[in-house]
């Protein structure tokens, strides 16, 4: 399983002026983060507008990336959508291509209870074998991932890390005790990597590859 560590930038999906997929762009942009020594790639996220993207655009800019990456750094997909069903059928799509994990948001525009969160969650990490990472942005989707349901999901298989852009991981934080086995790649804790916008950005910026 892999442990998800470093800087791994989100992307932005590049257009056209009709509004059609750039792929030479796409493979601009990764050739660009990978010059600067990142340690991994992050497709089809909120950065990415997956949600203004239909299924095959997602194929079609899923396949050059991990064409363009060619295994250099482990590439991390969004799979996340409305449904349970849809965030199941864009990870059944990174296994098919070898990603490395999936990132899942929160539902938008619903207001799932937290066993309908949990439920939601386990299902899409026990539909493949591969790493899910879990999304926490409640000011775009209205739905926060509680600390205790946090800790529920991580006695889930196949569930690595959390990735949060709340601007506040202080109650995750608490529920980690420093001399606690590692559960999941927990965001922000002192002596361990970063999954967040805000800390990746902070490190792309003050650190250096030696």
């Amino acid at each position: 399983m892999i442990e998800c560590k470093g800087v791994i930038p989100p992307l932005i999906t590049p257009v056209d002026a009709n509004e059609k997929l750039d792929i030479p762009a796409l493979r601009n942009l990764i050739e660009y983060v990978m010059a600067g020594g990142v340690h991994g790639v992050f497709v089809l996220g909120s950065t990415g507008e997956f949600y203004g993207l239909d299924f095959e655009e997602k194929e079609e800019a899923l396949a050059a990336t991990m064409d363009q990456v060619g295994g250099r750094v482990p590439v991390y997909v969004g799979a996340s959508a409305i449904t349970t069903k849809e965030c199941i059928k864009l990870t059944r799509l990174a296994k098919k291509y070898q990603a490395a994990a999936v990132t899942v948001l929160t539902p938008m525009f619903i207001t799932p209870n937290e066993q309908e969160l949990y439920a939601h969650f386990r299902a899409i990490a026990e539909a493949e074998d591969i790493a899910n990472i879990i999304y926490n942005n409640p000011d775009r989707t209205g739905v926060n991932v509680s600390p205790g349901l946090l800790d529920r999901l991580a006695d889930v298989p196949n569930i690595v890390g959390a990735k949060d852009s709340s601007g506040d991981m202080t109650p995750n934080i608490r529920i980690y005790p420093a001399d606690q086995r590692p559960r999941l790649s927990d965001i922000g804790r002192p002596g361990h990597d970063d999954f967040s916008d805000a800390c990746l950005w902070r490190r792309r910026l003050c650190s250096r590859d030696s």
